[in-house]
């Protein structure tokens, strides 16, 4: 997840809530914070909600790559089928 600014990140420091004490010190720096969501929680989800989805985004400098579905993506960014790709506009 890229965070758009430095004060967004500063801010987190005030809120009880919002931390980066666990991400790598480049993540911050580089404002790019890898988040998910644990297993357990989406095995209750999906037991609880049997229609939800699982939403993925990733991007490079070209595209966005919108990936639904239980499986991963990966991190190579790559789409595969069935996944929305979004061109950036040039």
């Amino acid at each position: 997840m890229k965070v758009p600014s430095h004060a967004m990140m500063f801010a987190g420091q005030f809120v009880p809530l919002v931390h980066v004490n666990d991400h790598p010190i480049d993540d911050i720096h580089a404002l790019a914070l890898q988040v998910s969501v644990p297993a357990s929680i989406e095995a209750f989800v999906r037991q609880q909600a049997p229609n939800a989805q699982r939403v993925e985004l990733c991007h490079d400098k070209e595209r966005i790559v919108v990936h639904r579905g239980w499986e991963p993506l990966g991190a190579e960014c790559k789409p595969g089928p069935g996944d929305e790709v979004i061109a950036f506009g040039s």
